[in-house]
């Protein structure tokens, strides 16, 4: 018994290491699955990652597609008092953000988005959504995590 809650708790560890800590959640993937996500200067023992006024983050998101796809493109958000608003960044995502089509079912890819967060921004807290839709728009991926905007 003592074992199996040892391997539980390791499981537990390394899953909350693997994304940060941060409270991921998938919001409505479809044809893909995320094995990791990695924000940068976000700690693993964080509520919520700071982005910094003036400075440039980035979102780093491993995942295994479901389907083949020729096309592909990024979609992020910021989440504020329930309404969605656009970043304003490219939304091809191939050849752009590590990402090279066409994406094959079953094979495993790493997109690299860095976003910057311009000195106009409030600093509020929301979420961020970050989402790579297949060239039938369905989503190959989605996530959200709580961001504080210093």
């Amino acid at each position: 018994m003592n074992i199996i809650i040892g391997i539980f708790v390791v499981i537990l560890m390394l899953t909350v290491y693997q994304v940060n800590g941060i409270d991921f959640k998938d919001c409505g993937a479809t044809t893909g699955v995320v094995s990791s996500i990695t924000v940068s200067d976000c700690p693993p023992t964080a509520q919520s990652c700071a982005f910094k006024s003036g400075n440039n983050e980035t979102i780093d998101v491993k995942f295994k597609s479901e389907i083949d796809s020729n096309t592909a493109s990024v979609k992020i958000w910021g989440i504020i008092a329930g309404v969605p608003i656009p970043f304003n960044l490219p939304s091809d995502a191939c050849g752009h953000y590590n990402i090279k089509c066409p994406i094959n079912k079953d094979n495993n890819y790493e997109l690299t988005v860095t976003v910057p967060i311009l000195s106009q921004y409030p600093k509020i807290k929301l979420d961020v959504r970050v989402a790579l839709m297949d060239s039938n728009k369905s989503k190959i991926f989605c996530e959200q995590f709580p961001v504080q905007i210093q």
